[in-house]
């Protein structure tokens, strides 16, 4: 019997799921006649890896560029979802599988372009014992869930500002709060912005806000290569204060769907050899006729988790299929990552 006459194939109830929680989903295998196979094995693996090449420290143009890897198997775990007695009997099966995910895995990640790449992948791989081996793929992504962050993020200063000679201006107070500590890569980041001059006779007429990302690689022989890229930025005007006691405060949005293109599959990690993260700066832009030699601007940063989108699978359909349910099998946590 051709490998080719056996439908098997993995379907997950999304295509995403949190660290630390469930991977569920279920095996369909579909066998024309009774076959020589013992075993229905399902594998979750992740790996991450990264590369890049450096101009040799030397002046000669003819001098080689200087490679940096680094690369690890963070989970590489097989479970058995079925041994027959003797051979694979004809039918139509159902293997149902729940997998409690280590809290520490790294999120999902892809990078590749001509001077670098750097990638955090997982996988399922169901494998029919048979000779050779039947087996099909699915990739699927990791949200790496922040369990110590959990009320909305703030950023605050208060900073001295002075003016020529480095008389003192008095100080502006600012802050920047974020509705939420993780967003969905197609999702809306709400700031909320609170700014205070009282304690300072100097005009601010706006803010200035980027959103940053941050990626750093780090090869298996100690080197690292830092990226840093603005992918948004604009300018909000700074709302009139009716009363002298009143705080400047106002709400600002970040539209990720519109960047998606720039996000790409580059979504927060914090692994071994590959880390991605996302900072937003709010800069509150002073007047430049009250702003003087010594003083810049008044600057907050704070960092968001920006992670894949869910979504669910279409499974395809076979005509006929009368198929008997498994029991489910459930792999605990006590299992670890490597």
């Amino acid at each position: 019997m051709s490998s080719k006459d056996i439908i098997l194939y993995i379907k997950t109830k999304q295509t995403t799921f949190l660290s630390g929680g469930f991977l569920q989903g279920e095996v369909w295998l579909r066998i024309p006649r009774n076959i020589e196979c013992r075993d229905i094995n399902l594998t979750f693996l992740g790996k991450e890896a990264c590369s890049w090449k450096e101009n040799s420290p030397s002046k000669s143009q003819s001098s080689p560029s200087e490679s940096h890897n680094g690369s690890s198997i963070i989970i590489q775990k097989e479970f058995n979802l079925y041994t027959w007695p003797n051979q694979a009997r004809k039918g139509e099966y159902i293997y149902p599988f729940s997998i409690h995910l280590p809290e520490d895995l790294p999120g999902t990640f892809i990078l590749e372009n001509d001077s670098c790449s750097g990638s955090v992948i997982y996988t399922l791989e169901a494998t029919l014992s048979t000779v050779p081996p039947h087996s099909v793929t699915l990739p699927v992504n990791i949200v790496q869930v922040n369990r110590h962050q959990v009320d909305p993020l703030s950023s605050s200063a208060l900073m001295k500002i002075s003016g020529f000679c480095w008389f003192s201006r008095g100080a502006i107070f600012l802050k920047a709060t974020a509705n939420r500590t993780s967003y969905i890569c197609n999702g809306l980041i709400y700031l909320t912005l609170e700014l205070d001059t009282s304690r300072c006779k100097i005009s601010v007429s706006n803010y200035e806000i980027t959103l940053y990302r941050t990626i750093i690689l780090k090869s298996d022989n100690g080197k690292t290569r830092v990226f840093k890229e603005s992918l948004h930025s604009f300018q909000a005007k700074v709302p009139i204060k009716h009363s002298l006691l009143e705080d400047e405060e106002s709400e600002v949005e970040i539209p990720l769907d519109s960047l998606q293109s720039a996000i790409g599959e580059m979504w927060t990690t914090k692994g071994k050899f590959v880390n991605c993260a996302y900072s937003i700066t709010v800069r509150a832009c002073m007047e430049s006729g009250f702003c003087g030699k010594y003083s810049s601007d008044p600057e907050i940063e704070l960092w968001v988790d920006v992670n894949p989108q869910t979504s669910e699978i279409v499974a395809p359909e076979h005509s006929n299929w009368n198929p008997t349910r498994m029991r489910t099998v459930v792999i605990s946590k006590e299992y670890s990552r490597l």
